[in-house]
């Protein structure tokens, strides 16, 4: 996400937090935070208030929620462009997989965001063509069943010697 966005969205949320708990919720130094922050006034984001003289308050300008509406409505789009990449990357492995004779899917990978749209294809796959899909935490659960796998985070180049690997994420970019 947009780190400008970030900000706004934090600052909208809490009108006194301070650039420390800013650094730590977004995860960059506090000098970064400094310089964006400087950058968002120059720009007419965000006032700045001193309350006293150990306390600031942020408060977004009309030109900031209109920058944030902005970024927020991009980040939404870029998103469900995503989403549907990866929707249509599933359903191409399902059908090439379908036409080489697999029937049995094997869902590994974490239980996030990706493995529910993921999950969602197979379902939809499932009504279309009545395929079997299968759920599982470790590969051992796989053994020598005839099918494939898919899965979407496969940091550890997961391969088998029985069954095909196939992740998702591998063309959706």
């Amino acid at each position: 996400m947009d780190r400008e966005l970030q900000l706004l969205s934090e600052i909208s949320n809490n009108e006194h937090v301070t650039q420390r708990q800013l650094a730590k919720e977004l995860g960059l130094s506090l000098g970064l935070i400094n310089s964006i922050v400087q950058d968002m006034i120059n720009k007419g984001y965000i006032n700045v208030r001193q309350i006293n003289s150990r306390s600031l308050k942020y408060i977004i300008t009309p030109l900031g929620k209109k920058e944030k509406d902005l970024k927020t409505y991009d980040e939404v789009v870029v998103s469900y462009k995503m989403i549907s990449r990866v929707r249509q990357m599933t359903k191409k492995i399902i059908e090439e997989q379908i036409d080489k004779g697999y029937f049995d899917f094997y869902l590994f990978g974490q239980h996030d965001e990706v493995y529910k749209i993921v999950k969602m294809s197979v379902i939809e796959a499932k009504r279309l063509y009545g395929i079997k899909y299968f759920e599982v935490d470790t590969l051992n659960e796989v053994n020598n069943a005839e099918g494939i796998i898919i899965t979407w985070n496969n940091a550890e180049g997961v391969t088998m010697d029985n069954n095909k690997v196939l992740n998702v994420l591998s063309n959706v970019v």
